[in-house]
Order: C-alpha cells, then structure tokens, then sequence
C-alpha cells in the first residue's frame, strides 16, 4: 500500500503519509491502534474485512482479544459521528467484521483535490436485506433451523464484494 496516498470521505481526509485523519483542516486525535484499523477499512472500502484479517494488520505477532478491536471500532464510530444502528461509515457484519460502507476518494496525499482521483462508490452497491426464515411447522424443536438459514444466506451474501446486506435486525417489518 502507498503511503504518499490520501483518502477522502464525507468531511474527513485519511493522510497515510503523515497518518492522521482530519475533519475541516482540524486533526482529529485517534490512539495508534483505532488509526491503524480504519486505514485497513479505508483501503478495502466497501469490502467486508474478516475480525480476523482486522486483528492480524493491527496486532501481528500478538495475542490481543477480540474486546480490543470492539472497543477500537467503538472509538473510531464516535470519532466519526456515526452510530451503529444506520451507520454511515463503518458498517458491522454480524460475527464476520467490518465494512467502510462510505464513498472514498483516493488521491495523492498533496493532492488537493485536483487531478486523476479514484472514488470507490461503496454506497452506490445494491442494498440486500434478508429477511427470517418463519417456522410454520408448529414445532418449537425446528425454530433453529429457521434462525440458521436464515444466518447463514445471511453470511454467504455477505461475501460478495459487490452487494451490500443488511442483517434482519435492521429491516423495519
């Protein structure tokens, strides 16, 4: 990855060269580790980073709970102004990852805004929503297996780059 590369999304601007973000000119103070995450979501914007994928960029070579890296998304949620529920930037793929879900433009990192830029149209991905599965058998005994179809379309429709899936949780009924 470059790093005389700068990432533009929304009001805020990712510099790698000096790796700071900046909202309006002003620097936004993030701890090293919530800083290091959102550069791997930025790059791979718009595509579902695996916890794992997160934990490994972030803390190689070293044992770190999963705790960690919730409380750094957490961290960099509220840095952003953004919220879980109807999230703008960084979405949560139910026990997967994270996915920058915000349109990134990408540019030299003295780069003012002119020149051969590259957006990332995260938000243009078509938007999917699986909605449950319902058990009209009757017998209680088979309501996991409703639940587990359901996570599991769930989960393989969250692999393609190209879509954007919203978990049953989030669709209003």
């Amino acid at each position: 990855m470059p790093h005389n590369l700068a990432y533009e999304f929304g009001p805020y601007r990712l510099d790698l060269s000096k790796r700071v973000l900046m909202r309006a000119g002003e620097t936004i103070s993030l701890a090293p580790k919530a800083l290091e995450i959102l550069i791997v979501l930025v790059v791979h914007a718009g595509e579902l980073v695996e916890k794992d994928e997160l934990l490994k960029a972030v803390w190689p070579d070293t044992f770190v709970e999963e705790s960690n890296l919730s409380q750094n998304i957490f961290t960099l949620r509220r840095a952003l102004g953004d919220e879980r529920v109807g999230a703008r930037y960084i979405e949560t793929v139910a026990r997967r990852g994270y996915r920058f879900i915000a349109r990134v433009r990408t540019m030299g990192a003295d780069d003012n805004g002119a020149g051969d830029n590259q957006t990332l149209a995260a938000s243009e991905r078509p938007v999917i929503a699986v909605l449950p599965f319902l058990n009209t058998s009757g017998d209680q005994e088979l309501e996991y297996l409703a639940e587990g179809i359901t996570d599991n379309i769930i989960n393989n429709l969250s692999r393609v780059s190209r879509l954007r899936v919203m978990s049953h949780c989030r669709v209003s009924r």
